[in-house]
This record gives C-alpha cells, sequence and structure tokens, in this order.
C-alpha cells in the first residue's frame, strides 16, 4: 500500500486493508482445514448428520413418536443449524490467535484479524450447511421455511452473538491455555440448556421465564416459528438477544484490545 507524502491513509484505506487480510486469513484457514484438492469440505457435513440424527430420536422419543404435523429430522434442522454455529464459532476462536501467532509478526495482522477470519469462516461453512439442508426438507420431506426472512434473520443473530463471545472467548485463549481446552466441553454441557433439544411449549409455564434469560433459546424459538409458522407456539424475545450482542461485542471488543500488550511481550 502506498502512502503519498508521508500523509496517513485515510479509514477508507485502512478498512480495505483490513478487509483484504481477513480475506487473505480466510482462504489460508480454507487451505489448512480442508485441504486443497476439495475433499475435505465433505466433512462438513457429517457431523450435522450425526447431531440431527441425535436431536431427531431424542426428540421423537421425548414426545413419544410424532405428535406434531412436522417431521422430527426437520425439528433437528431447524435446532441444530444456529446451535451449530455458535459452537463452533467460540471453539476455533478460542484457539485463534495461538494458533496463528507466527502471523502476527507482520505489522498489518491483528489478533481481532485472525478472530474475525474465524468466525467469518464459521459462518459461511453453517450457511453453506443451511442452504443444503432447506433443499433437502423441502425436495424431500416438503417442508419449506413458513418464513424465510425471520429464518436468516434468526440465523444473523446467531452468529452475532457467537462472534461477540468469540471476541471474548478468543481474547482470554490467547493467554490462557484453559480457557482453550474448556470451550469445547462446555459447549457440549451448554447444548441442552441451549433450546435445541426442546420448545417452550413443551415445558411447564413456571420454567419459560427463566429459561429465557439464556438468549440461545429465543433464537432456536424464533427459528423453529420461521420454519413451522402456525404449527407451533413460540415464546421468544429479538430485543433481548439484541442487547447481548451489543453488549457482548463491545467486552469483545475491549478484551481483544486489552491483551494486545502480552502478545507484544512473546
Amino acid at each position: 500500500m502506498s502512502v503519498t507524502a508521508g500523509r496517513p491513509p485515510g479509514l477508507a484505506g485502512l478498512l480495505s486493508v483490513q478487509i483484504r487480510v481477513i480475506g487473505a486469513l480466510i482462504l489460508r484457514e480454507l487451505m489448512t482445514r480442508f485441504g486443497r484438492r476439495g475433499g475435505g469440505f465433505i466433512w462438513i457435513f457429517i457431523e450435522p448428520l450425526l447431531f440431527i440424527a441425535m436431536i431427531g430420536t431424542f426428540r421423537y422419543i421425548w414426545r413419544g413418536g410424532v405428535r406434531h404435523d412436522f417431521h422430527p429430522v426437520v425439528f433437528a434442522f431447524a435446532s441444530l443449524v444456529p446451535f451449530m454455529m455458535f459452537r463452533h464459532i467460540l471453539a476455533r476462536a478460542a484457539d485463534a490467535v495461538n494458533a496463528n501467532r507466527s502471523l502476527l509478526y507482520h505489522r498489518q495482522v491483528t489478533a481481532l484479524d485472525v478472530i474475525l477470519a474465524r468466525n467469518v469462516l464459521e459462518v459461511g461453512v453453517t450457511v453453506t450447511i443451511a442452504i443444503v439442508g432447506l433443499a433437502l426438507c423441502g425436495i424431500y420431506l416438503g417442508e419449506w421455511p413458513d418464513n424465510p426472512l425471520l429464518w436468516g434473520f434468526a440465523l444473523l443473530l446467531s452468529a452475532l452473538l457467537a462472534n461477540g463471545i468469540g471476541l471474548l472467548i478468543g481474547a482470554i485463549g490467547s493467554i490462557s491455555s484453559f480457557t482453550r481446552l474448556m470451550v469445547r466441553p462446555l459447549m457440549l454441557m451448554m447444548m441442552p440448556l441451549s433450546g435445541a433439544m426442546w420448545m417452550l411449549q413443551d415445558l411447564p409455564p413456571d420454567f419459560r421465564e427463566g429459561v429465557l434469560w439464556i438468549p440461545m433459546v429465543s433464537i432456536h424459538e424464533a427459528m423453529r416459528e420461521a420454519q413451522f409458522g402456525h404449527r407451533i407456539v413460540s415464546y421468544y424475545d429479538l430485543g433481548y438477544v439484541l442487547v447481548w450482542i451489543i453488549g457482548t461485542t463491545l467486552v469483545g471488543l475491549a478484551a481483544v484490545r486489552a491483551v494486545r500488550r502480552f502478545l507484544n511481550r512473546d
């Protein structure tokens, strides 16, 4: 990048540079994770299939069979997509800085860049799975989303919430090996609490207000309403989720900025 007469680049120039940096990091991560031949991309569908089978079976057994007029596989898919994105972003963000520490010696590469690159990549992978899954559910099971706009908005909220928390975990993980080790087990423990395996309409009324304090519950409820429409009764507060997104993003950005001085000492 050229600078004229010692004049510092403007905001647009700096933003352009950082976008190119993040794009390069995404390409590097793609080749590292999936290989150069493309066959590795097949593996991104194996984990979702296993989770769909698990959630669908749990739902079928818990309800004693199909008691709603929708297929348990479609329920599992609508529940899996936002949680899978949330889980993968946090797990990848925890080790993002540590795995790319050598790249931080380049002046234009920052800890924020490597975390955002991994987060954006996970969003792209999940959107790919979502598109394929929606097509399969629609073509073979006749289950198209009742409200595609709400479906996409709920998925966007899941990505933004995971990004905010991921920034915080990525910052802490850059200086704490314990954090990097504990994120994946905690995500598995979080799955039963996130609303991915049950609907609020199936819970006693006294419990509903309590579990709605967990923001992922609202996202899952909105996702299922977007998929099934009036066939289910949903309870969610997306305004509350937005508050979480803003709060976690601000705290996460502050944390990434705070750990820079520790990274510079290495």
